[in-house]
């Protein structure tokens, strides 16, 4: 892992269309060193999806100015069962000698607390569309309610919602031998030697996730599901918060 990266904040509904174009040039051209069938087509489709509420991009930049990695956020509203659903899901990628920051937590933490502050009785999930076992050995570390987990069933009416919103976001979970899977064709980029470590790795949650979705180097994703309560998001963001000045301190080692 190399030095310091400098961030900006793009807030993609701002911006105005020579700007918004001048984005998507850029951040395809990143997104598709690091995923397989993800580029700039792909990328400008997802910045105007059906009920796309908000979408906000932390660029990541290094000591000379170069995009290394960015990290996404977005927010839908969905009428579910006569009520009004919030959905946040992320996205994000590093090129490979500036991984294992955990950036994909901390920002899409900061972006939900946000809305969850000014709108206190909102009903909001996080949805993560997770690629790799490192997404969710992330989200399984950190997340004080967040299912599928190997910790424990996930509860039913969760379960029942998350079918909901994917089969409306338009990424069913029609597999039955494989209830928490969808196939978006996006795969992050890597070798059979990386593969084959991921495989060895023992920890319960790494190991849970390639048994729940042990085609995912065929383009196909875990989706889990995470409700945005003020606990959760506070519960969540302590262990965050801890580990990190446990790293900085020393006392901690980084985690892939």
């Amino acid at each position: 892992m190399t030095g310091t990266l400098r961030t900006e904040l793009v807030v993609v509904e701002d911006l105005a269309p020579a700007a918004r174009e001048a984005f998507l040039d850029e951040l395809g051209a990143l997104v598709s060193t690091i995923f397989v069938n993800y580029g700039r087509d792909y990328l400008a489709k997802d910045m105007a999806a059906p009920h796309l509420a908000s979408a906000r991009v932390l660029m990541m930049r290094d000591g000379d100015g170069r995009l290394v990695g960015y990290n996404q956020v977005r927010r839908f509203a969905y009428e579910i069962d006569g009520r009004t659903v919030h959905m946040f899901r992320a996205m994000a990628g590093l090129l490979p000698e500036y991984r294992g920051r955990g950036s994909t937590l901390n920002f899409g933490l900061a972006q939900a607390f946000r809305f969850k502050l000014a709108h206190p009785l909102a009903e909001v999930y996080f949805l993560p569309i997770l690629l790799h076992p490192t997404s969710y050995a992330l989200f399984a570390r950190y997340g004080h309610a967040f299912w599928p987990t190997p910790k424990e069933p996930t509860p039913a009416d969760k379960f029942e919602l998350l079918k909901k919103l994917c089969e409306t976001a338009g990424f069913p979970l029609d597999d039955p031998d494989h209830p928490y899977v969808c196939k978006p064709d996006v795969m992050t980029r890597q070798d059979d030697a990386e593969a084959a470590d991921w495989a060895a790795d023992p920890r319960p949650e790494v190991q849970f996730y390639l048994k729940t979705n042990p085609r995912y180097r065929e383009g196909h994703a875990l989706v889990g599901i995470a409700p945005l309560t003020f606990a959760n998001l506070f519960i969540t963001g302590s262990k965050f918060a801890a580990t990190m000045l446990a790293r900085r301190l020393g006392l901690a080692k980084r985690r892939r």
